[in-house]
């Protein structure tokens, strides 16, 4: 009995300290116009409060706002924290909790030595106005409900949760491991994985609802994966599964590709409100309160993020975790205007009465060897859904993909600190999809003829199957009597593995097929392998990376190896790995496959990056492997002093791709690639004509973060040209968009060599003409959007 007056009284104290929170005032510390600087040596800070700056943003156009806190140790970028967001117009609001901050390189800020506080904006142009930087204690939990949050000591807390430490006497069974997840959500980005018994106090006899976030979100590339699982709340089932690995595959990790985005597209309702695996189960306190266990196949079964205790029925707890989850998601992912969409050669009614009559076909144009894009927009008067499609008529042995575009929310690049609506998700299946009255749906069809294809015009056909009925689009591809030369520059994307064919327990040989059919896929839309994924050599063993540099051999004249080298010393030392490429490069060279660059800097003047054992490590390659070509991504104006150090050298716009510093480059006897340039299809064409760069590569061809359609769930966004699929090597596999653009951005090249080679009569000076529109299109590519060039064949 006493023991149940106890814990009841730690919840009134709770409450109360709950109460008396919410009660404190928000403390102004600065105010006015950017940059504003406060001194934080003169105020006394805790681990429960948050540093809110809120202020408006003038104008129409977005803009980025820092956020800069230092400690006493802090000395550069990656030593203090940084917070670069991107801010839409209108009144924004961003909270910055105390607990768990960390600077950019990853250590914990001293709370009691921070010393300064700085709010600017890079942009100058940017109008803020009304800018306030306050601090404030975190709301809590209304009523009489209690919320729990597990993981690390010093993880940041949700607000109104206690913080749940390894050692709390609250877990009564179970070898726990705290989890420490990348993300804005600190409701579910800690957790505890092996914990098989929670004990939480509670009156005896009353009935609650008992609320648990039990999805693990992940890192990097690794989803976990528990196949078996079993959670009991005070004997009453919560959440039991079991499943097989294809079961979960199609259930969980492919479960947001086709969703679509809300028509203005919402992160917090379109995303994350999916994530966490929220369950709850009401039941009733016994003498000890709530007993919480968990069981499963592997640790991972055994994972909890967090717990909400709360009277049964009363929903304003969960309300109150809901608002605040959405609203810091909807901060720290604002939406911003919609991706530039490339203009449909044609739009098509959907209806049985609206089919094209011959005379209105749609007219597409391809070289003997080469291939056309089109991009169908289909509308309809009315609600309606896709059934199927197929693709007859046209030339013999005609290659033909179709593809719809989902409407999704995706990060503009990589690092980015905000959401757009995009339309660069296309799945070969549109069975299911809705088209609208206010939102067609886009259809890029990619038509490759045989090259001995003889010329002339060849009707196709598109046949539409909808809710509506059928419509039959027709389609003339006028095949010319022209052959394009092959590329000068190869173009292609990194190629790696998909990730969940890696994962334990998965048959290595699925992983290698998928990573062939990969290859020739790209192959197909006459994209070069330059950088296939390779793995790290084995001790004694060269088979696996000589298998995989043959799989590449015919489709590059020279291969890029990411990984392999940096893991190797990593894991051998320098003298060990040296020896162990020099070998794997001659074998490789013995079998005629294509030449191998091994990758050792990766954007060396990053601020998370070091070239401390730079030096020591081209040392001794140079002197106990010559024969190892060594290459360095460099993306910096300072990385010119190391860029002759390496046989292959990696470029991009921080470090500038202008003709002149490849010219430099390559003078001195170095290999010069392009590499993630902003405009895909543009450097495709013309970058790597009007520079003369030797190849261009782009990161990359699969690399979800954990939940694949979850851009919000790593430190960067999910880049995947390849879409993860339940199938191995499908027909027609799910890409992005950018995959036609790098693939049209080859016949633009093509195309270009073509008409300057041409030397009759008075196009004796178009090749002078079409260099000068090179330079100028490369040189004003940072102005705006190619989307189409000038000169990319188009028939008349």
């Amino acid at each position: 009995m006493m023991a149940r007056y106890a814990r009841y009284g730690l919840i009134l104290f709770l409450s109360s300290l709950a109460f008396i929170a919410v009660s404190l005032p928000a403390r102004e510390l600065a105010g006015g116009r950017l940059p504003l600087h406060y001194p934080l040596d003169t105020v006394s800070l805790t681990a429960d409060q948050n540093i809110v700056v809120t202020g408006y943003l003038d104008g129409n156009a977005d803009a980025l706002l820092v956020v800069r806190i230092d400690d006493t140790s802090s000395s550069d970028y990656a030593s203090r924290y940084n917070l670069e967001q991107t801010i839409v117009p209108g009144r924004f609001e961003l909270t910055i909790q105390l607990r768990g901050l960390r600077t950019t390189g990853g250590a914990l800020l001293n709370l009691d030595g921070l010393t300064q506080l700085i709010v600017f904006a890079p942009d100058n142009a940017a109008s803020f106005s009304e800018v306030e930087i306050h601090l404030s204690a975190a709301p809590q939990l209304p009523g009489s409900a209690v919320g729990y949050s597990l993981g690390p000591a010093d993880a940041p807390l949700f607000p109104g949760f206690t913080a749940v430490s390894p050692d709390s006497p609250l877990i009564a069974a179970g070898q726990v491991v705290p989890i420490q997840r990348p993300g804005t959500d600190p409701l579910v980005t800690s957790g505890f994985k092996g914990i098989e018994r929670l004990v939480l106090p509670w009156p005896e006899g009353e009935t609650v609802d008992v609320h648990l976030w039990t999805e693990d979100v992940g890192a990097w590339e690794h989803l976990p994966h528990p196949l078996e699982r079993r959670i009991r709340v005070n004997g009453e089932t919560a959440l039991e599964y079991r499943l097989g690995f294809e079961e979960w595959l199609a259930e969980r990790y492919l479960r947001g590709k086709r969703q679509e985005a809300s028509p203005s597209g919402d992160p917090w309702h379109d995303i994350a409100r999916h994530r966490g695996g929220h369950v709850n189960v009401t039941t009733t306190a016994g003498p000890d309160g709530i007993e919480i266990t968990l069981a499963g196949d592997s640790p991972d079964a055994t994972y909890l993020s967090a717990v909400m205790l709360a009277p049964a029925g009363d929903r304003a707890a969960l309300d109150f975790v809901e608002d605040q989850r959405a609203r810091r998601i909807r901060a720290a992912w604002p939406v911003i205007e919609p991706a530039p969409v490339r203009s449909a050669d044609a739009v098509v009614p959907l209806s049985p009465g609206h089919a094209r009559p011959e005379k209105t076909s749609i007219a597409a144009a391809s070289a003997r060897n080469g291939a056309t894009r089109l991009s169908l927009d289909l509308h309809s008067d009315k609600p309606v859904e896709l059934v199927g499609w197929q693709i007859t008529g046209g030339p013999p042995d005609l290659s033909a993909y179709a593809w719809a575009a989902l409407r999704t929310l995706d990060r503009p690049a990589a690092n980015a600190s905000a959401l757009q609506l995009q339309q660069t998700r296309l799945v070969a299946d549109p069975k299911g999809l809705p088209v609208t009255p206010d939102q067609p749906r886009r259809v890029e069809l990619w038509l490759h003829p045989k090259p001995d294809t003889t010329a002339g015009t060849y009707p196709l056909y598109l046949t539409v199957e909808s809710t509506s009925g059928e419509t039959r689009i027709p389609i003339n591809l006028l095949i010319d009597n022209v052959d394009l030369p092959a590329p000068r520059a190869p173009v292609g994307f990194y190629l790696d593995e998909a990730p969940h064919l890696t994962w334990s327990g998965q048959d290595p040989a699925r992983r290698t097929k998928q990573l062939r059919c990969d290859l020739e896929f790209m192959a197909s839309l006459g994209l070069s392998a330059l950088a296939p994924g390779i793995s790290t050599p084995k001790a004694d063993d060269d088979a696996e990376v000589i298998a995989e540099l043959a799989m590449a051999f015919n489709e590059a004249p020279a291969v890029m190896a990411y990984t392999p080298a940096k893991r190797l010393i990593g894991e051998t030392g320098l003298a060990v790995a040296a020896e162990r490429l020099a070998g794997i490069t001659h074998l490789a060279s013995q079998k005629g496959l294509s030449p191998i660059y091994w990758s050792v800097a990766d954007e060396p003047s990053n601020p998370d990056q070091s070239t401390t054992d730079l030096t020591a490590l081209l040392e001794v390659f140079r002197r106990d492997a010559p024969e190892v070509k060594l290459a360095a991504h460099l993306n910096a104006p300072q990385d010119k002093a190391l860029a002759y150090l390496f046989d292959l050298v990696l470029i991009n716009d921080g470090y500038g791709m202008s003709p002149q510093n490849v010219r430099n480059l390559q003078r001195n006897g170095q290999s010069v690639w392009l590499y993630n340039a902003t405009q895909p299809r543009l450097t495709a064409g013309v970058g790597v004509l009007a520079t003369q760069a030797d190849a261009y590569v782009q990161w990359h061809s699969r690399m979800p973060t954990a939940d694949p359609f979850d851009p919000m769930d790593g430190r960067e966004g999910d880049v995947m040209m390849m879409l993860p699929g339940h199938e191995i090597c499908p027909s027609q596999p799910d890409i992005h968009t950018a995959l036609l653009d790098m693939a049209e951005g080859v016949l633009d090249q093509r195309w270009i060599l073509y008409l300057a080679r041409k030397n009759q009569g008075e196009e004796t000076d178009l090749t002078w003409k079409i260099w000068e529109k090179l330079q100028q299109s490369w040189q004003s590519r940072l102005q705006e959007d190619k989307t189409d060039l000038p000169f990319t064949y188009k028939q008349k």
